[in-house]
């Protein structure tokens, strides 16, 4: 039983040391302000995925084209 040790008690790391130095950088590169500026409008789609929507809107799946 915890009585009154929780000042002495240590957590297990939850990764491995080299797992955690190799997606730290990744890590502090998503989380940069200057990326995340960007997304601040909502406006995350890029320019593939806004080709296929103005395609399928003109196309759409649900249309049969056969005779």
């Amino acid at each position: 039983k915890a009585t009154e040790t929780l000042d002495e008690y240590t957590h297990k790391p939850p990764l491995h040391e080299e797992v955690y130095k190799a997606i730290t950088p990744i890590y502090e590169k998503l989380t940069s302000d200057d990326l995340l500026t960007r997304c601040i409008g909502g406006f995350t789609q890029n320019s593939n995925e806004s080709f296929n929507a103005t395609v399928w809107s003109m196309a759409p799946k649900v249309t049969s084209s056969g005779k």
